[in-house]
């Protein structure tokens, strides 16, 4: 993250870090909706974690062990596009999580990009 904050304000890349702060938002409003909707709740539906061990049935129902605040979704679940649906094998996803992980992509992704063209114009002038 310092790396991040070092080439935004050493190159004023503004714009692509308001682009990433902006999604980073988004996910974040996008989970608290789905999770007001549902008392407080994460309902997630998992499907490829169950063989991958990533998951159990009982680790889930007992949610003292599983997690505080996540719950497994059923017919009663409202916003069900907005929860836990995509299932990944290790984890479990919902759209809120993607625009989360996309806020630290775009972040790497031009930190990396300044970096490479500085040393691109670094060698170029030997």
């Amino acid at each position: 993250m310092v790396l991040g904050l070092d080439v935004l304000f050493r190159y004023e890349k503004y714009k692509e870090y308001i682009i990433a702060c902006c999604s980073l938002l988004c996910g974040f409003t996008l989970n608290y909706i789905v999770m007001s909707f549902n008392n407080n709740l994460m309902p997630i539906f998992p499907s490829v974690s169950y063989s991958t061990g990533y998951t159990q049935y009982d680790m889930i129902m007992n949610a003292s062990k599983f997690s505080d605040f996540h719950v497994l979704g059923d017919h009663t679940t409202n916003l069900i596009f907005l929860s836990d649906i995509f299932d990944v094998g290790g984890s479990i996803w919902s759209v809120g999580d993607v625009f989360c992980r996309l806020f630290a992509f775009i972040i790497v992704y031009y930190s990396v990009k300044i970096i490479n063209e500085r040393q691109t114009y670094k060698n170029s002038k030997l």
